[in-house]
């Protein structure tokens, strides 16, 4: 009799053990598809926000200076780098610049800020741990990025239109004595 009871204590203890492991191996599981619909998630949100869709390209204008009141045809290449910043290119025909922007929302206007350590030269501050991180629905927002990122004096240079497909953009450039503005006004071409 003493065996049996054993035996039987034996068989429930492993019963016991064998339910366990099944809710372990089953709470693992759970754990690791909820990991991985979370990665997924993330990548197909960030895959269908790309801020550059609508701004790439050519665009036609002038380029004035002010204070000589001169204006020169001029033209902006805009090319993708990623999907929230471009490359700039403007020629005109003393004129010859490429540089770097990050793309904010901003209603039917695409905003430009300055990137990494442009930002700091312009700025004399980093930017803040927020910048265009996933996992906020204002990542690409330009209210968000002028409250984390900005004092009330900080200026701001050049913008996309969305509605008349149209970019400005204010350089400011050293002089003799003084600094020259140029400003770039152009229109996409082929719009």
């Amino acid at each position: 009799m003493q065996k049996t009871n054993s035996y039987i204590y034996n068989n429930q203890h492993q019963s016991l053990n064998f339910k366990i492991m099944k809710k372990i191996n089953l709470i693992t599981i759970l754990i690791a598809a909820t990991l991985i619909f979370m990665l997924e998630s993330c990548k197909k949100s960030e895959a269908t926000t790309d801020l550059t869709k609508n701004v790439t390209g050519t665009y036609l204008g002038t380029l004035e200076t002010t204070g000589q009141k001169t204006t020169d045809p001029a033209t902006a290449n805009i090319q993708k780098l990623n999907d929230y910043s471009v490359s700039i290119h403007c020629i005109g025909n003393t004129f010859d610049t490429t540089f770097m922007m990050d793309l904010y929302e901003n209603g039917d206007s695409m905003m430009l800020c300055f990137t990494d350590q442009d930002f700091e030269y312009e700025y004399h501050h980093q930017m803040t741990g927020g910048h265009h991180m996933m996992g906020s629905d204002n990542w690409q927002s330009w209210t968000n990025h002028m409250m984390e990122n900005h004092t009330l004096n900080d200026e701001h240079y050049g913008s996309f239109s969305m509605t008349n497909h149209s970019f400005v953009y204010r350089f400011k450039t050293p002089g003799n004595n003084s600094q020259i503005t140029k400003i770039f006004t152009g229109t996409k071409k082929n719009q």
